[in-house]
C-alpha cells in the first residue's frame, strides 16, 4: 500500500485509542483530556475544527507520526464490525494501492486490536 501523505485520513476522524496508545501519547506531554474523548466506554481521538487533534492543518502532517495510534498505523485497512472482516476504507485516496496480501498480512493484528478495544471499553463501562 502507498500513502501520498495528504492528511485526508485525519479529517473528521473516528479513530479509537487503546490504553497503550493513550499512555504513549501522554508520554509525549499531551494530557489525555486534550486529545481523547470517551463515548460509550470507547476512547476516540478528539477532532478540533474538523480534523484530528494531532494534525497540523498548515502542513497536513501528523505531529506525533512516530508515536501515532495503532489504528492509524494500519489505515486504510480497517475492521468492519458490520461485515466482521478487515476491509479497505474507500475514503482513502490511495485505497486502490492496498492489495489482498496487505489485508491478509495485517488483518489478524487488527482483529486482536479491535478485541482489545472492546475489552477495554467493557471494563470502563463496568467501572462506571
Amino acid at each position: 500500500m502507498q500513502c501520498k501523505k495528504c492528511g485526508q485520513c485525519c479529517l473528521n476522524t473516528e479513530m479509537m485509542l487503546s490504553e497503550e496508545d493513550i499512555k504513549r501519547l501522554e508520554s509525549l506531554g499531551y494530557p489525555r483530556e486534550e486529545f481523547a474523548v470517551e463515548k460509550r466506554g470507547f476512547i476516540f481521538l478528539r477532532n478540533i475544527n474538523g480534523h484530528c487533534f494531532f494534525l497540523d492543518p498548515k502542513t497536513m502532517k501528523c505531529k506525533v507520526y512516530d508515536y501515532r495510534p495503532t489504528g492509524c498505523k494500519f489505515y486504510p485497512i480497517i475492521y468492519s464490525i458490520r461485515e466482521k472482516r478487515c476491509v479497505v476504507d474507500e475514503d482513502c485516496p490511495m485505497s486502490h494501492t492496498v492489495t489482498k496480501e496487505d489485508i491478509k498480512k495485517h488483518c489478524k493484528e487488527i482483529e486482536n486490536f479491535v478485541e482489545r478495544l472492546i475489552k477495554e471499553a467493557e471494563l470502563r463501562r463496568h467501572l462506571t
